[in-house]
């Protein structure tokens, strides 16, 4: 009677461990994919940190400058918010914990030139005294510059302007290509250009929220 007993409580036993193991592997399963995932994230962000733009032209003659686009899940956010806060402090919009956060990007750009202008004489009223002064411009489709000269005082100012449309994409590609198909995990590139020529992008970095 006792051994009946004890086997039909093997078998129990055997039924709730085999029962616990068909539950809870694919849990554990799912948190070590996910732990793998977060950790790749934070790799990948901190490589773009210190990667270079890729600068390549369109076909409208632009440079478009290329960089890979780290994209963060909520927890991974929420854990860099102190390094985001460069970006994220100058919007008041953002909740603290990011929790509203979708995108974020950074980007330093210059813009030099040189162009030739004519000046011509005039005066200035300076103390109720009239003062022999020259003023100057120049421009182009994207600068203007105009200033006034005043040789006595050595004095000099400069009113400079330029325009230029920036426009940016972010985007993903398979990360492997053989025979014209691509395939593998999806890689996510953020691109930026400018119509004006004499614009250089810098220092471009972009996050995105992962949701999937």
């Amino acid at each position: 009677m006792l051994t009946a007993e004890l086997k039909s409580l093997k078998t129990i036993v055997f039924i709730a461990v085999a029962v616990a193991a068909f539950v809870g592997l694919p849990y554990y399963y799912r948190q070590a994919q996910l732990y793998k995932d977060r950790t790749e994230q934070v790799t990948q962000y901190a490589l773009i940190a210190r990667d270079s733009a890729i600068v390549y032209k369109n076909k409208f003659g632009d440079a478009v400058s290329q960089v890979e686009t780290a994209r963060l899940d909520a927890h991974n956010m929420k854990a860099l918010k102190e390094d985001l806060a460069e970006i994220t402090d100058r919007f008041n919009s953002i909740n603290k914990r990011l929790a509203n956060l979708e995108y974020a990007s950074k980007v330093t750009l210059s813009a030099v030139t040189t162009l030739e202008g004519v000046s011509k004489d005039t005066v200035v009223m300076i103390d109720s005294v009239e003062v022999p002064a020259f003023q100057f411009s120049a421009f182009d489709q994207y600068y203007k510059v105009e200033g006034l000269v005043i040789p006595s005082l050595k004095k000099v100012t400069v009113t400079p302007s330029f325009s230029a449309e920036i426009y940016a994409v972010t985007y993903w590609k398979r990360k492997h290509k053989f025979l014209g198909i691509r395939f593998g995990r999806k890689e996510y590139k953020s691109e930026i250009t400018s119509n004006n020529p004499y614009v250089k992008f810098s220092d471009y970095k972009v996050v995105t929220k992962k949701w999937d």
